[in-house]
């Protein structure tokens, strides 16, 4: 399962982080909030933050990991102050409410590149649509569990 969150993570960070990156070399900081809580989780994260830093020049990126139970207040508060990061990796939850609130930008260009909707499994490609538009990426899915 390690296995598979870190190739997947590395596509949608890659991709989410990429247009950040100057074509004339010049890059910018980049604000990076990531709900994952989980050491291995934070060191898979780091690692690919290292790689793509060390592929793109001038590009910083900061990461802030935000507790599960601290992440609503942090984001409407964010939202409220028109202060959010460029890349946030959260929960399913916001994949709707955020782009209602016009706060995401549309990552139709990036879907397109990843094989387009069709590429992702209809529920959760559902979970990352609004309106006919992609505004996250589905990396990942739970299985749930009755006893």
């Amino acid at each position: 399962m390690k296995r598979y969150f870190l190739m997947v993570s590395v596509v949608v960070i890659a991709c989410l982080l990429a247009p950040a990156y100057d074509a004339r070399g010049q890059g910018k900081k980049i604000r990076f909030w990531s709900d994952q809580s989980e050491p291995w989780q934070q060191d898979v994260i780091k690692e690919m933050i290292q790689d793509f830093q060390s592929s793109h020049p001038g590009v910083q990126v900061e990461v802030e990991y935000i507790g599960w139970k601290d992440r609503q207040a942090k984001m409407t508060a964010a939202l409220a102050a028109q202060d959010v990061p460029e890349v946030a990796l959260l929960s399913s939850q916001y994949a709707t409410s955020l782009p209602a609130q016009g706060a995401l930008e549309s990552l139709d260009d990036v879907m397109k590149e990843l094989g387009g909707p069709d590429a992702f499994f209809g529920a959760y490609r559902a979970l990352a649509s609004y309106q006919g538009h992609s505004y996250s990426l589905p990396y990942s899915a739970l299985p749930g569990g009755m006893w």
